[in-house]
């Protein structure tokens, strides 16, 4: 769909298109698309230095990925209600890339309840402040872009 939207894009003779990556899962077959589409410069949200410096000093988790400690927040300082905390499970383990697995233990990448990571480390605070860092990266990405 990403691929068909900026063929059309460019058909209508766009200079620049910015792909604005909220995703994990996501953040490779986009950079595969973008890089091979002229004039389309691809931001993940998730990999900027203010991101990554907030994440390395405020999370906990040991591993993350899915539901984890980083999104929960997320979601908690953008939707509250959304949240349900009283429901969160922690998975604070390694798992092989690829699609979850909730139903084959021996599965490499097998979890329970889907969540790859620590939700119940999560909060509001943390959420604001990983919320900050991705706009402040997000907007030096564009300063950048745009020379």
């Amino acid at each position: 769909v990403v691929k068909e939207l900026l063929e059309e894009l460019h058909r209508h003779a766009v200079s620049k298109v910015i792909v604005l990556n909220t995703g994990v899962s996501t953040q490779a077959p986009l950079e595969r698309l973008t890089a091979a589409s002229p004039n389309t410069y691809l931001a993940n949200v998730y990999q900027g230095p203010a991101v990554q410096h907030v994440s390395r000093k405020i999370l906990r988790q040991t591993y993350g990925g899915h539901a984890d400690e980083r999104e929960t927040s997320i979601m908690l300082a953008i939707q509250p209600h959304a949240v349900m905390p009283d429901r969160a499970v922690s998975w604070d383990c390694p798992i092989a890339p690829g699609r979850l697995r909730r139903h084959d233990e021996s599965d490499p990448s097998y979890s329970p309840s889907g969540v790859t990571g620590d939700p119940t480390l999560a909060s509001t605070a943390k959420g604001r402040m990983l919320l900050d860092a991705m706009i402040n990266d997000v907007a030096d990405f564009l300063r950048r872009i745009r020379t």
